[in-house]
């Protein structure tokens, strides 16, 4: 827990809790009527105004955005509700989305098929103080282990070259290359040159180039 995160609730605290989403859907009509059977104080809006409805214990976010945009909003609302803590709920969700989320503030992720089986758990742990992501996309925060050779294809791949020119620079075959950048997107959660590049640039992403340093000779070719 960070310093500047919200004071952690017990489990029996009755809740104020903010659902910020587009409304009248059926996802956000779900999310307030669990919430509410849980005897939650429940308020629902498609804007974050705090300095007329007061900053709630936590913030159910219900969004179908890209993972950039998610985690941007994320982090909007932690700025403007900032004794608040923040849960979203999203449909097909990928390792990078949970990251992205996790990266950006979010205390807990929810798969929105899920909402009946997990949402209630997963708000009063995070206001608690823990975090709760899909078990399945727990890997997904763990900082992903490159080998010495998925390191150099990804440098170059960063650097704009074709996998033609890796293969050539590298000495080795295009098809080995291939192999590489799958198993290093794999580990990046990403599924193209241009998302794997973005991952690696982008500052919020924990990662940076300091991933592609190879420290150690004997790192698995």
């Amino acid at each position: 827990m960070n310093a500047g995160d919200p004071r952690p609730r017990s489990h029996g605290a009755s809740l104020d809790v903010l659902i910020v989403g587009a409304p009248r859907t059926r996802l956000i009509d779900r999310l307030d009527q669990l919430l509410t059977q849980a005897n939650c104080r429940v308020r629902a809006s498609a804007t974050v105004t705090p300095a007329e409805s007061g900053v709630p214990d936590a913030v159910v976010w219900a969004g179908e955005t890209n993972a950039t945009e998610r985690g941007r909003d994320v982090k909007r609302l932690r700025r403007d509700l900032p004794g608040a803590w923040v849960i979203a709920v999203c449909s097909e969700l990928t390792d990078l989305d949970v990251r992205k989320l996790v990266e950006s503030g979010a205390t807990g992720v929810v798969e929105a098929q899920t909402v009946d089986q997990t949402l209630v758990s997963t708000v009063y742990a995070a206001v608690s103080g823990q975090l709760c992501v899909p078990d399945r996309l727990m890997r997904s925060l763990h900082r992903p282990t490159l080998s010495s050779r998925e390191k150099q294809v990804l440098a170059l791949v960063v650097l704009g070259l074709s996998n033609g020119e890796i293969a050539a620079k590298l000495f080795v075959a295009e098809s080995t290359v291939k192999t590489h950048l799958s198993s290093a997107f794999a580990k990046l959660g990403v599924r193209s040159r241009a998302a794997a590049t973005e991952r690696i640039l982008d500052p919020d992403s924990g990662l940076g180039p300091g991933i592609l340093a190879i420290t150690r000779p004997h790192d698995q070719l």
